[in-house]
């Protein structure tokens, strides 16, 4: 997905290895499409992490097939998608 200007600037980070990604959504219910190739393996789990209270909340399982879109949860600002190899 393109980064966003100003108030819904997406950043995104992952470790050289392929092992995880980290993407920072700004906005609540602001949609990213993520292409999953980037990261070795077959299948990555994706959570959601709150970084107001410290919680993660697991989103499920995903082949690293293609592109996958991810919506950040609507309940307020400030989501980081984390996506690790399984």
């Amino acid at each position: 997905s393109p980064n966003g200007t100003g108030e819904d600037h997406i950043r995104a980070t992952r470790d050289q290895n392929g092992t995880y990604a980290m993407l920072y959504l700004p906005n609540p219910s602001q949609t990213v499409d993520v292409q999953l190739n980037i990261l070795r393996g077959d299948t990555i789990i994706a959570q959601w992490y709150d970084p107001r209270n410290g919680i993660s909340t697991k989103i499920g399982k995903f082949s690293t097939a293609g592109i996958q879109s991810f919506t950040s949860p609507d309940n307020g600002p400030d989501w980081v998608l984390l996506l690790d190899i399984a």
